[in-house]
């Protein structure tokens, strides 16, 4: 340790090619460009979280009045935009043949079952999908890095047999160096050779899979840089130059990635922890950070320790990506035309909040001075024992005597000051909750408390816009949940064969699962999200709109049932084209046909 900050030992054996070296300081300085302008905004999203925390201008005051309305606000937006995981429908698109329909329509239905299985379910789509929306509501932008990943361990069976190959191979070696008798010599080297096959093949075989999958990411806004300043809308980051993601580990986890030490001039992450100034933590619990570059121009992955110029990996060029060269999905609440990180959410609370907890501080300050305050005349004769023991007096002190003059009444020696005229109207926060509920659209009976009754007309008039400003929140986040999926299908199509599906999924399905290219199979089946799947359920307005629903089907399932009875084929068919699109509009899964349990199996020829 030097001047209480560890180092290590990061010499490289060989000089860094002069190549990567400038290449390496190059993207260093871009890096630098483009973190210098994102500071600013890390300053701001960092007192962003104070707000939801509830702990802005903290500096351990005890006088001052804190009411946590972002974060009770923000708690109020997310279940009402991203409550529960998406209900992805894989259907055959339209313009398919009527003869291709079946087919197509077991690869839908595979399909549906592995994205929901291996995306939503196992990649947790759920978790990382609220993350991403937490951190667009406090610091705009919310990101989620889509990967396949293989993960492999060593075998500790195979690794005992290397072991003890290790040992035979050592033991050959010694025998050669101590025989002087050149025969028994070439039987040794033979034995050798047979060994260090021997062992060439266990190395083969001593990394087994433990999981492959897709694995999803929630990365935090501070640590994603858009490296193209023609970038003017989020919705445009397909075309940028470059995206870059910071990781920080530990050298530990540094050494384990990469097989080796972090190279000389990385930069350490700075703590403020008292071992770490005394230099006594242990060097493999220092933080460094590793950008891992995705530049679009020469379609290379570029992985660089901050502060130095030697690769922690070789440059690579991905084999299996999406139709979209990123995986990177970056999702955005709040729009503005032009402005790639405009104002969040919790960016137009905090002067509303500031305000109201600063009225509430002045009040709470005006009635600390109007507590009864009672003065005296000095010459009056009480002495300090009596005025202590007027102070003291309690709801059982039946008498306190006073000293001074008895012709005086008691009143002339003592009185009590006025109260300070308070006018609770100056002090009112009415109009800050009627902003704060304009602003973020969420009602304060929402938020669980009532702050005005509202007649039954005002508040389904507020209901109804608030359900605007909602279904906008939803389009925008099925649109980005779409194209998640659409990417982890494609990851899945790429990555995933029939053999793995049929053991995870069945023989039926690893039949129906497509061997064909991402380019045809997406020319046949279609990938969304069901409306509204994400957001809170509505139950009381589901089971009124099923009770005004129900008859009408009741009614055209008899008239399509009187049709089949009556041979009327034209007949059979409007009812049960009437009956699919009343419930499609209704974003029912079902058809008719299932409903009466006369649909085909899907998997079946």
């Amino acid at each position: 340790a030097v001047a209480g900050r560890l180092m290590l030992d990061t010499e490289r054996k060989e000089p860094v090619p002069e190549g990567e070296k400038s290449l390496a300081e190059r993207w260093q300085k871009r890096i630098k460009y483009f973190d210098e302008q994102h500071e600013e905004r890390r300053k701001r999203w960092k007192e962003n979280r104070t707000y939801v925390d509830g702990t802005p201008g903290e500096d351990g005051s005890a006088g001052l009045v804190r009411v946590n309305l972002t974060q009770s606000t923000l708690n109020t937006i997310q279940p009402a935009i991203y409550a529960k995981a998406p209900d992805v429908a894989v259907t055959p698109a339209e313009r398919l043949d009527a003869e291709e329909y079946k087919p197509v329509k077991a690869v839908a239905k595979v399909s549906e079952l592995v994205l929901k299985k291996e995306a939503i379910e196992r990649g947790r789509l759920k978790v990382k999908g609220k993350a991403a929306v937490r951190a667009s509501l406090t610091a705009t932008t919310g990101w989620v890095w889509v990967y396949y990943e293989t993960k492999t361990k060593k075998d500790p069976i195979v690794l005992g047999r290397l072991n003890d190959l290790q040992d035979n191979i050592t033991r050959v070696n010694t025998l050669i160096a101590e025989t002087a008798d050149e025969s028994k010599c070439g039987d040794y080297r033979a034995k050798l050779e047979e060994l260090s096959h021997a062992q060439a093949g266990l190395q083969a075989q001593s990394e087994v899979t433990i999981a492959t999958g897709i694995v999803m990411d929630s990365v935090a806004p501070d640590d994603v840089l858009i490296m193209d300043d023609s970038i003017r809308s989020i919705d445009d980051i397909a075309q940028a130059s470059a995206i870059a993601r910071r990781v920080r580990i530990t050298v530990a986890n540094y050494r384990d990635r990469f097989g080796k030490e972090p190279p000389k001039g990385t930069k350490k992450y700075e703590r403020d922890s008292e071992a770490d100034k005394k230099g006594q933590a242990d060097q493999d619990d220092v933080m460094v950070d590793v950008w891992e570059i995705w530049c679009h121009d020469d379609l290379t992955v570029y992985t660089l320790p901050a502060g130095s110029n030697e690769w922690a990996r070789e440059p690579f060029q991905p084999q299996v990506l999406g139709e979209q060269w990123y995986p990177a999905f970056p999702l955005q609440l709040n729009r503005v035309d032009g402005v790639l990180y405009p104002r969040c959410m919790v960016d137009n609370l905090r002067e509303l909040v500031d305000e109201y907890n600063a009225r509430r501080t002045k009040s709470r300050e005006h009635r600390r001075k109007n507590n009864p305050i009672r003065v005296f005349r000095k010459d009056s004769g009480l002495t300090d024992a009596e005025l202590k023991a007027l102070n003291q007096a309690g709801a059982t002190t039946d008498f306190v005597g006073l000293s001074g003059n008895p012709s005086e009444p008691n009143q002339a020696a003592h009185r009590s000051l006025e109260a300070i005229p308070f006018d609770p109207m100056m002090d009112d926060t009415s109009d800050i909750l009627r902003d704060i509920e304009m602003t973020s659209g969420a009602q304060d009976a929402a938020r669980g408390g009532m702050v005005e009754a509202k007649t039954a007309t005002e508040a389904e008039i507020m209901a109804q816009g608030n359900q605007s400003k909602a279904s906008e929140a939803l389009d925008v986040i099925e649109d980005w949940l779409t194209e998640i999926l659409r990417y982890s299908y494609q990851l899945l199509l790429q990555n995933m064969t029939q053999e793995q599906v049929g053991k995870k999924y069945g023989d039926n399905a690893a039949t129906a699962w497509p061997v064909l290219s991402k380019e045809e199979i997406f020319s046949l089946v279609d990938i969304g999200i069901r409306a509204g799947s994400t957001s809170k359920p509505n139950k009381m307005r589901e089971r009124d709109q099923w009770m005004q629903f129900l008859p009408l089907l009741q009614q055209g399932v008899m008239q399509y049932l009187q049709a089949v009875q009556a041979g009327d084929q034209k007949a059979e068919q409007a009812a049960e084209n009437i009956i699919d699109e009343t419930l499609r509009r209704f974003d029912e899964r079902l058809t008719l046909k299932q409903l009466l349990g006369n649909d085909d199996d899907p998997f079946s020829e």
